[in-house]
């Protein structure tokens, strides 16, 4: 015991002794304060009673896809703890001092989990990255955005060999024993992993093939894992003639563009549209001029432009975001369904309530949890973001919930089991979604609480309608990573049935994955948006309070009526400057105004029209401040 102590309060001491190029193991703060506790004042001879090392820094929501051998890399570091708060970092000799105590202490295999970090030039580097690992492979129908711990001290080729011996050992099929995984890394990669999936589906993702070592990947990035052997339909296959993202400028030897107005091709049409209407107003592109520093490339392609030069120019992903990021205001309203405690709810997404106001006019004086959902993931939305910057075409959830001192995060998936070849695989048919329990409650409560998601129920009706008649409930297994699964106590374990018993739940962790299997896929009925009728800008944005000097609207095209949106020339102390008409799915035009004339711009040109018609498809309108 006294080894134990002596190694607890060297631990604690350490934190000023750190040297340059050393790797350091981390270790809890709290798990340090507790033990220390155990050992000086409670029962030294329990040493059941001091808790396992580390648990608390472990991040229990994430999982990796593939479990690797050595156990030190089926977990995760919780990435919102912080050093000196939450952790502290010991020498490596100093943790196997401690290790070996406790395993002196215990006279049993002790169960800890392991964090390193690399102190190098005054900063701290994890050796571990969260990857988001995406596997490929032949029946893929329902990408599902994975994780896996990678360290930075792997080669390329180290990689593959590790991935490779754990796919043979694994799959239940057979595959080669090498040479049958590539790792591909994006071009343009996607912001997260919704954007992920909405290129993907629209076939705009460029890949290359990763051949660097793990230490130059950063933490987060997206990786695809190709699995060729299975890969009979699916192939990642770049056209050497696909063009980078770069912008084009193509210039007309005309009058017009002598002053500076030329034509922008490139492939997002979108873009184009864009360029021209900052291109075409004063305001906005002083205003570029003047930030010039942080958005130098796009400064240069409006600069090079405006003087008549011809160029190829690259441009940054952060350019795009300029409006955005020096906050000038882009607005939207619209109509949605909330479904409140399962009720529909028709609300307006205008540009002044938050989540946190609907909730209190739909739920007073409750604690709430506000989803945003869809059969990939789901998101807990901040209270104090506004309802018309929440993301279109997801399922929004507004329930009550009751807040305990400790509780448990259960994700619940609705699916449905798919045959893939001779793998059974689950497919959600409908949104994910989130409850909170207390950590004391029962099985019994568990099963009540999942049922009064989709309808409500007790106790008594449950059993008699819809316990093993409608679904099976099971949890996910955490088994990887672990001794043992927490839930069924077993080594070797795939899923675990959730019991429909009078006991306490009683689980050391935090959040659990459970899905409700069902025998094949319900329909589940869902309100649409309505169309707005009568879509008036002025309803929707105040543009007597404003100070901004210039306002781009962006218009929900998919809720508006287009025959009645209204979009004069002058609202209060702003004039109409420009917009943008969609043509197709892939194809915009803009209307630009010049020296009080309205030209118009598209790929095949421009030319000067008489004014601009009232019922135009409009995705957004730019709006100067008159001076």
């Amino acid at each position: 015991m006294e080894a134990l102590i002596d190694c607890i309060t060297k631990c604690q001491e350490f934190k000023d002794q750190l040297e340059d190029n050393f790797t350091y193991n981390l270790i809890s703060i709290k798990w340090l304060n507790r033990s220390k506790t155990i050992t000086q004042t409670q029962d030294i001879n329990n040493p059941k009673k001091i808790p396992i090392l580390n648990l608390d820094l472990v991040d229990d929501y994430y999982s990796n896809i593939i479990a690797y051998d050595d156990p030190q890399y089926n977990y995760f570091l919780n990435e919102k703890l912080k050093l000196n708060i939450d952790y502290l970092c010991i020498s490596q000799d100093l943790w196997q001092s401690l290790v070996v105590a406790l395993q002196n202490l215990q006279q049993n295999p002790l169960e800890y989990y392991t964090f390193k970090t690399l102190f190098k030039d005054g900063t701290f580097i994890n050796q571990n990255l969260k990857i988001q690992l995406i596997p490929l492979y032949e029946g893929v129908t329902n990408i599902i955005e994975g994780f896996q711990c990678f360290s930075r001290d792997w080669t390329i080729q180290h990689t593959i060999q590790i991935f490779e011996k754990l796919l043979n050992q694994q799959l239940t099929i057979q595959v080669p024993q090498n040479n049958f995984i590539k790792f591909y890394m994006f071009k343009n990669e996607p912001q997260d992993f919704r954007q992920f999936i909405k290129l993907f589906h629209e076939n705009q993702l460029l890949f290359e093939e990763f051949k660097q070592d793990i230490q130059y990947l950063k933490n987060g990035q997206l990786l695809i894992i190709d699995i060729q052997a299975l890969n009979k339909k699916f192939s990642i296959k770049q056209d050497n003639n696909i063009l980078e993202q770069r912008i084009h400028i193509h210039l007309e030897e005309t009058e017009i563009s002598n002053k500076g107005f030329s034509v922008y091709e490139s492939q997002e049409s979108l873009l184009s549209c864009l360029f021209k209407n900052y291109e075409c107003s004063d305001k906005i592109r002083n205003f570029i001029n003047t930030n010039s520093k942080d958005h130098f490339n796009l400064n240069e392609i409006i600069e090079e432009s405006y003087y008549g030069s011809q160029a190829i120019l690259c441009y940054e992903s952060k350019d795009f975001e300029l409006l955005k990021e020096h906050s000038i205001t882009i607005t939207e309203s619209r109509y949605e369904t909330i479904y409140v405690n399962r009720q529909p709810q028709k609300v307006l997404f205008d540009h002044n309530m938050t989540v946190k106001q609907l909730a209190e006019k739909y739920l007073p004086q409750s604690e709430y949890l506000f989803e945003c959902s869809n059969n990939y993931y789901t998101e807990i939305i901040n209270p104090d973001m506004l309802l018309c910057q929440l993301p279109k075409n997801y399922i929004y959830n507004l329930t009550k919930r009751q807040q305990y001192e400790e509780e448990l995060e259960i994700t619940i998936n609705r699916c449905f089991i798919e045959n893939v070849g001779i793998l059974k695989s689950y497919k959600n048919f409908d949104v994910i979604r989130k409850l909170y329990i207390n950590k004391q409650a029962k099985f019994f409560d568990l099963h009540l609480e999942i049922a009064n998601l989709y309808e409500e129920t007790n106790l008594v009706a449950y059993k008699e309608t819809i316990f093993n008649k409608k679904y099976e409930l099971i949890f996910q297994t955490n088994q990887q990573g672990n001794e043992k699964c927490s839930y069924c106590d077993l080594k070797l374990c795939n899923n675990c049935i959730v019991k429909f018993i009078d006991q306490k739940l009683n689980l050391k962790i935090n959040k659990v994955v459970v899905y409700a299997i069902y025998g094949q896929p319900i329909q589940t009925e869902r309100e649409k948006p309505i169309i707005i009728k009568n879509y008036n800008l002025e309803d929707y944005f105040n543009f007597y309070k404003s100070e901004e000097e210039f306002l781009i609207l962006d218009i929900n095209q998919d809720q508006i009526n287009q025959q009645v949106l209204s979009y004069p020339q002058q609202i209060h102390a702003y004039q109409l400057c420009g917009l943008i008409e969609k043509i197709d799915r892939s194809n915009y035009q803009t209307y630009c105004k010049l020296k009080e004339k309205w030209v118009l711009f598209n790929k095949e040109g421009y030319k000067q029209v008489e004014g601009i018609m009232q019922n135009l498809k409009v995705a957004k309108l730019f709006y100067e401040k008159i001076n």
